[in-house]
């Protein structure tokens, strides 16, 4: 009996060492972007797509778009228009904004890390659109603080005026205006909220958005989006999971905050030198537009939406206090008999010899027809009228502070606290007119330059 063996062949199990396993193992940690997109472009800069061409001629169109405006406002901006928006806001937003544009656009031809796109958008987003509010905010309320300010009844003049002649006020007028102004306010401010529902109209749509937004987190919804709305998912990836999004935000950004700032300091620059040699165009003409009382109500109109009300009020307060000092000065001089019969007062300060009269004079109208005295020392009930003046409009922590050189600062307190005259506001004058002349004076021309030419 012969025995059949049959031997088959069986493949062992190959035991894989562990040098083996962790040589072929690939690291996870610091994967590039591109490789988690799936994407094996070794190279610097990926140009091999259409696409990628594409983004990084955006990438080079966004250098330029924010680099070149924010050098050129650099030139501006000690112009009026730069400093009611906050040079230092202005130059911080458009650099964040774009950091944050630069970031967004840098995974798409860079291989950078997901960590690095992300959290650089964050941090340059929210710098630039905290920058961008705070902006908004400051035009806001400078713009309410000149309303504000402009408002006749606050005018120093008309204090000094009625308490220097004995006028007593309007204050049942006053106080019925002050309540129609908070009514209005609150009208204004009642308005935004509905009669028939508990939640403000201003917050239904931030719960509307949030109700939403646990809507589309559900999986019964995204089953939803999947069937339904496949453009979504279109739009998403078009957009780069919404990254071109946000880079657009950041270009919107830079055209409202730097751009069309510029563009207005550009025309400002380009109207005063077109204007620069005609016969209307001189400091000397503007002081006769500073008298007419149909211009005066202009410039204030273009100084509230220029964010100056400042300087007109310093303008008429100015004359107004002069007034109050040349009558003052009369009543005086009679008072103590140093005029002569013709009312001439010889002064003598440094070998000059000044006449006050009641005859016109050419200097201007803001003595009321009467000569100015530079160095006429002021009379002592007429102290408390310059310091007030002084601490409102000249003191760096007054109500209506107007932008004057610190030298000409120094000057004032020099002259009140020693030897005060009624010129002791003049050199401060002749400052804020020079302002008035640069920033305001172009606007009227080009409002009114029919009506001036014809004056």
């Amino acid at each position: 009996m012969t025995t059949l063996t049959t031997t088959t062949n069986i493949p062992l199990p190959t035991i894989v060492s562990n040098n083996t396993f962790n040589a072929t193992k690939q690291p996870l940690t610091n994967t590039p972007y591109s490789v988690i997109n799936n994407n094996t472009d070794t190279s610097i800069i990926r140009l091999s797509k259409l696409e990628d061409k594409i983004y990084f001629g955006i990438n080079i169109f966004c250098t330029l778009y924010f680099i070149i405006p924010l050098i050129w406002i650099y030139f501006y901006r000690n112009s009026y228009i730069i400093i009611q928006r906050s040079f230092i806001l202005t130059l911080i937003g458009g650099v964040s904004s774009f950091l944050s544009a630069k970031t967004n656009l840098a995974s798409q031809n860079y291989n950078v890390s997901c960590a690095f796109t992300y959290y650089s958008r964050v941090v340059f987003m929210f710098i630039s659109q905290v920058c961008f509010v705070s902006r908004a905010f400051r035009l806001i309320l400078l713009y309410k603080k000149f309303v504000y300010l402009i408002m006749p009844f606050l005018i120093l003049g008309d204090f000094l005026m009625g308490f220097y002649f004995k006028q007593r006020f309007n204050k049942k007028n006053i106080c019925n205006w002050k309540g129609n102004y908070n009514l209005n306010d609150k009208i204004l401010l009642y308005s935004q909220f509905s009669s028939s529902s508990k939640i403000p109209e201003s917050y239904k749509t931030i719960f509307e958005t949030q109700i939403l937004h646990e809507f589309l987190c559900t999986n019964k919804a995204k089953d939803m989006i999947v069937k339904k709305i496949d453009p979504i998912y279109t739009i998403n990836s078009l957009t780069k999971n919404g990254i071109i999004l946000f880079v657009f935000v950041d270009f919107f950004i830079q055209l409202t905050s730097v751009i069309i700032p510029l563009i207005k300091c550009i025309q400002e620059e380009k109207s005063n030198k077109k204007n620069q040699n005609t016969r209307v165009n001189t400091i000397e003409y503007f002081y006769k537009i500073l008298e007419s009382p149909i211009f005066m109500e202009e410039l204030k109109n273009i100084a509230v939406q220029e964010f100056v009300v400042q300087d007109i009020l310093f303008w008429e307060n100015y004359c107004t206090l002069h007034k109050i000092t040349a009558r003052s000065i009369i009543k005086f001089e009679e008072r103590n008999s140093i005029y002569s019969n013709n009312n001439n007062y010889n002064y003598n300060d440094n070998h000059h010899h000044h006449h006050y009269s009641h005859r016109n004079s050419s200097h201007s109208s803001i003595e009321s027809g009467h000569i100015y005295i530079p160095y006429y020392p002021i009379l002592p009930e007429l102290l408390p009228y310059y310091y007030a003046f002084c601490h409102i409009f000249i003191d760096r922590n007054g109500p209506c502070t107007v932008n004057i050189s610190e030298n000409c600062r120094r000057s004032i307190y020099h002259t009140l606290n020693n030897n005060p005259v009624v010129s002791v506001f003049d050199e401060a004058k002749d400052e804020i007119v020079e302002s008035m002349y640069v920033n305001l004076f172009p606007i009227l021309l080009q409002n009114s330059r029919k009506q001036i030419n014809n004056n």
